[in-house]
């Protein structure tokens, strides 16, 4: 089994403890989406783009939340991330329809890639050599910005997001998803 190189171990708790604590130091909330929506605050979902994921959103507080993600798609990897979003409700106003119903978001995050049949095909990267087999692994940083589309007096939304990401271990790549999504919110407040 291959070892991890010196550092890396470290620069990988190091993403998913600055994840973990902007999650942290977030509040509980009382009120986490629009004012039709105040208790919901576990969100399944599902997305289709450049990747395709399923993930679980929970929310800290009206503006915070925390999204996890595995991607579904059939591809030769396969990738997990969590990423930590702050929502900008308002920014659009409250006058109009779309500014009330629609929030900005921005967010950062980490994950890791997975993938097999070749040994230069990865997320970021693939060269198909016809009758050869591999596999190998990365992690990856990414940023995320996003629109969603919270329904009024509904439990579902819809979201498009776009999502740059460098992978940092075992070498450097780059790239770019743009997903197009929707989310179901279940009430999960113990004062029903």
């Amino acid at each position: 089994m291959k070892s991890l190189p010196k550092g890396c171990l470290t620069r990988l708790l190091l993403s998913l403890g600055v994840v973990l604590c902007q999650a942290a130091s977030a509040t509980p909330a009382e009120s986490t989406l629009n004012e039709s929506q105040q208790t919901r605050v576990i969100a399944p979902g599902i997305s289709i783009g450049t990747t395709g994921a399923l993930s679980l959103k929970y929310f800290f507080s009206k503006d915070d939340s925390v999204d996890a993600a595995v991607e579904y798609r059939d591809h030769p990897w396969a990738v997990i991330y969590a990423d930590y979003y702050r929502y900008f409700r308002g920014l659009f106003g409250q006058k109009s329809r779309f500014g009330r119903e629609v929030s900005p978001y921005l967010g950062a995050g980490t994950g890791a890639g997975f993938w097999d049949r070749d040994d230069q095909c990865g997320r970021w990267k693939c060269a198909w050599t016809p009758g050869t087999q591999g596999t190998g692994n990365g992690f990856f940083v990414r940023l995320v910005g996003g629109l969603e589309w919270f329904a009024p007096n509904k439990a579902y939304t819809f979201y498009f997001e776009a999502s740059p990401s460098w992978m940092w271990y075992p070498s450097s790549g780059q790239t770019v998803d743009v997903v197009i999504g929707a989310k179901y919110y279940f009430d999960v407040s113990t004062n029903r």
